[in-house]
């Protein structure tokens, strides 16, 4: 599989986790949300397992490494969303959790990669954290 094709698929499946967690605040409360967590990712490990398993090369433990950090990073964003949603209402949580995620890759690109960000970059990011805001609300 192309690394295009599996941007695609990761890009539809974050924004499908923080659809889930909207939808799940506001059927059944923000008590709905860590169950709902729980399911989307044994669901999303039931797809990935027979793709790993398969593999006729190895896994380089590198790569276990960066996927166990995203891994973790995903599960406490998502809980400290779930947490957050139940003291804050979801209209102001959920554009924010997605903008300000768009901000902090792009600033930790910035200052821990040295990545040079043209006019039109910051722009772009700009108006991608703005739709991300006006597409939550």
């Amino acid at each position: 599989m192309s690394y295009m094709a599996l941007a695609v698929i990761f890009f539809l499946a974050n924004g499908l986790t923080n659809t889930g967690l909207k939808v799940a605040n506001g059927l059944r409360g923000p008590a709905a949300v860590p169950m709902t967590l729980l399911w989307m990712y044994l669901v999303a490990s039931l797809f990935v397992a027979p793709g790993a398993i398969g593999r006729k090369r190895p896994v380089r433990f590198r790569n276990l490494w960066v996927g166990a950090l995203g891994g973790v990073g995903t599960a406490v964003g998502s809980a400290a969303i779930a947490t957050i949603v139940g003291r804050i209402p979801g209209y102001v949580v959920f554009p924010v959790a997605g903008g300000g995620t768009l901000l902090l890759v792009a600033l930790a690109a910035r200052v821990f990669f040295r990545e040079k960000m043209s006019a039109y970059g910051v722009a772009g990011i700009a108006v991608g954290a703005a739709a991300i805001v006006l597409l939550n609300l």
